[in-house]
C-alpha cells in the first residue's frame, strides 16, 4: 500500500533545493489520491479538535 506522503518523500530525495521541490508540487498534487488525502486530513482535524475540547466542560 502506498502512503499519501510517498510521492513527496521521493521528490524530496531527488531535488537539490527547496525551489526545485516547489516546482514539482503541482505535478505531485495531480498524481495524489485526493480522496484519501482529504479523508486523512478530516480525521486528523477531528481528532485534534476532540483532544482540544476534552475536559473543557
Amino acid at each position: 500500500m502506498t502512503r499519501i506522503t510517498d510521492p513527496i518523500i521521493e521528490a524530496i530525495k531527488k531535488v537539490e533545493d527547496y525551489d526545485q521541490l516547489r516546482e514539482q508540487l503541482p505535478q505531485l498534487l495531480d498524481k495524489a489520491d485526493v480522496k484519501k488525502l482529504t479523508e486523512s486530513l478530516a480525521q486528523a482535524g477531528l481528532m485534534a479538535y476532540g483532544t482540544g475540547v476534552e475536559g473543557q466542560e
